[in-house]
């Protein structure tokens, strides 16, 4: 007989995952019950509607994006070591799939989602545009290079995103380092 109550961040960690596939449509109560083998009431005891579950893992997502990389980067004092810590924590998890995609696609009808995406696209430029700061670049010159790292970022994701080879790490990384030097 399967578990009546799952931990609410299991239901979260899931829906992400399922999210990160098929968008909303991989939200589906019967299957992520089945899956963590648990009755559906669990689902609803935690969360109440499917709406609100996209929401939670949503923000779940955006405030455990960033924390464990910059827990670890800002554990570095070589500002050369840190800054390419960055871009290989970042460039090394592809485990989102196309979250990012359906995201998008999401906030297409959802202001607050469109806020929070435009939220963790400004921290993501100015966490590292204070690390290419610290490289010895101005102020401007570092929030400029780290917008444009941020959107060479998302195509070079898109590109490489079903690849395990590592060479595609190292030849990214080969090619940021001839606009931002380090």
């Amino acid at each position: 007989m399967p578990a009546l109550k799952i931990e609410k961040t299991k239901w979260l960690k899931l829906g992400i995952e399922y999210f990160s596939i098929i968008g909303k449509q991989g939200i589906n109560v019967e299957q992520m019950a089945k899956k963590l083998n648990c009755n559906k009431s669990s689902f609803y005891h935690h969360f109440k509607t499917k709406k609100n579950f996209l929401n939670e893992i949503i923000q779940y997502w955006y405030n455990k994006s960033m924390e464990p990389i910059i827990t670890e980067i800002d554990s570095i004092r070589d500002p050369k070591l840190r800054f390419e810590r960055f871009l290989i924590l970042g460039f090394r998890d592809k485990s989102r799939k196309d979250l990012m995609f359906y995201l998008r696609k999401e906030s297409e009808t959802n202001s607050n989602l469109k806020q929070l995406l435009n939220e963790f696209k400004k921290t993501r430029i100015i966490y590292g545009s204070q690390l290419i700061q610290k490289l010895g670049y101005s102020e401007s010159e570092a929030i400029q290079k780290a917008e444009t790292l941020y959107l060479f970022y998302i195509g070079w994701y898109e590109i490489n995103k079903s690849s395990n080879n590592d060479k595609d790490i190292d030849d990214g990384i080969d090619l940021i380092k001839t606009f931002i030097k380090f």
